[in-house]
């Protein structure tokens, strides 16, 4: 891709469609090829997919379908010890978010892809499943590509290829037109077409794309607790019995994590199942979300003892990782990831949290936890 990351923001081209390589990219690669090679008989000096179809050997058509079984057998086999590149649920989900198509492309059958669906349900579908089931040449050559952009009916330059193979995916990318990233594990160097982990591609897909889906971000009023049980629990009190939220969506609770109150947040977090310790107040923030924000770290840990999902964004899809690192709040990051808070989410802009601080030993604390 060329640098978009200048001032001049207004050149970058829309982002219409992702299209992902799977294994290697979004999985773990666990295929043992040097064995592919051998029980299939052919010279590593090809490309397996291709010595089949083209058939220099002129093998019978038993044989062929011999070594398509091989290798369909040890892809089956793969599934079930199949493993998503860290990282990969956020992106996939913040580009759903964003109401950005995506397809994926793969060299192997639907079974690997299927396999993957059924070991990880909650990932997000693609629109478009190109395998070598379809009656496209395979990888490098770019039919694949070609028919997911008419199906999509995208310009080739709101496209981007993503992949770990430079000739499979990269230059399989460039055939078609489209823009391309290379997710290279073993780059030392990154730049805009080149991405060492597959949970930075958000925020190069940001810095090089216009997303219409993010919106500009706006301020708003400053909340005030309402109601009696409400504005006893910011002011450090405790009214039993009502945990309903006043009007601006806060809980007593959430007023109580806002505020540091951790006498409070005990006496409420005591009163069991009538408590909704997750619940979303103003703008979407949850009693974490406040308590990292204002690096109340003592109402935090009580809140992390009690069970609580650290991994809730607010509205703005800011989590409470983001907030206590944007905030520099250390403790608050440490209490956070210690208890198994999740470095990968991701923000409106793309951001993982070590990304979105200014503090380096912040930036450090989390990059030490990211698996």
């Amino acid at each position: 891709m060329a640098n978009n990351t200048t001032d001049d923001q207004d050149q970058r081209p829309t982002l219409k469609g992702v299209v992902f390589d799977m294994d290697g990219t979004l999985t773990v690669a666990n295929l043992d090829f040097d064995d592919m090679y051998a029980r299939c008989e052919i010279p590593k000096d090809h490309d397996i997919l291709t010595y089949l179809n083209d058939n220099p050997a002129n093998l019978t058509p038993q044989q062929i379908q011999a070594k398509f079984d091989i290798i369909q057998d040890m892809e089956r086999e793969a599934t079930q010890t199949l493993q998503l590149q860290p990282g990969v649920p956020e992106v996939l989900q913040w580009l759903s978010h964003n109401n950005i198509p995506m397809a994926l492309i793969t060299r192997n059958t639907m079974i690997s892809v299927d396999g993957m669906y059924d070991k990880f349900p909650d990932l997000p579908r693609f629109e478009i499943v190109v395998t070598r089931d379809d009656a496209y040449a395979p990888k490098p050559d770019p039919a694949g590509m070609h028919a997911i952009r008419k199906q999509w009916n995208f310009d080739a330059t709101s496209i981007v290829m993503i992949g770990d193979s430079y000739t499979n995916d990269v230059q399989f990318g460039k055939a078609a037109g489209v823009a391309t990233i290379w997710l290279d594990l073993d780059a030392t160097t990154e730049s805009d077409a080149i991405c060492n982990r597959f949970y930075k591609l958000a925020r190069q897909l940001y810095l090089n794309f216009e997303i219409s889906g993010i919106a500009e971000l706006r301020k708003y009023p400053v909340p005030q607790p309402t109601t009696p049980a409400t504005i006893a629990a910011a002011a450090g009190e405790f009214i039993g019995g009502d945990n309903a939220p006043d009007s601006t969506g806060n809980t007593p609770l959430i007023w109580a994590a806002d505020a540091g109150h951790e006498n409070v947040v005990a006496q409420l977090l005591q009163q069991g199942d009538s408590i909704d310790i997750n619940a979303r107040g103003y703008l979407g923030a949850t009693a974490v979300c406040r308590a990292a924000r204002r690096g109340h770290t003592a109402a935090l840990k009580l809140l992390i003892e009690a069970g609580a999902d650290l991994d809730i964004p607010n509205d703005k899809m800011q989590y409470p990782l983001h907030f206590a690192a944007f905030k520099e709040m250390p403790d608050a990051v440490n209490s956070l990831l210690d208890g198994g808070a999740n470095g990968c989410v991701l923000d409106r802009k793309g951001r993982i949290p070590a990304m979105d601080t200014k503090n380096e030993s912040i930036r450090e604390q989390i990059m030490a936890r990211m698996p």
